[in-house]
């Protein structure tokens, strides 16, 4: 749970972030049709990443399978099925 809020996470990443580098509300993933997009959320620190370059905040990214996603300093691969 937040320590100030006591919320609970949708995803919880106490045991990967240690450094806390990953907002509460940092990204969303979108599908749309047959795309996939990341959208990185207003007041985000530590950037969103697609394949090395920072995205903008605001701005759906289209992302591809095999893509590198980083949130804060937590990265992932995106696969599709």
């Amino acid at each position: 749970a937040d320590p100030v809020t006591g919320i609970l996470p949708d995803i919880d990443l106490t045991a990967v972030d240690t450094n806390r580098s990953v907002s509460r509300r940092h990204a969303k993933i979108i599908k749309s049709g047959d795309e996939y997009h990341v959208l990185e959320e207003v007041g985000t620190v530590n950037g969103t990443y697609v394949n090395e370059q920072r995205i903008p905040t605001g701005v759906p990214v289209t992302i591809h399978n095999g893509d590198m996603v980083k949130i804060g300093l937590i990265g992932m691969k995106a696969v599709f099925d």
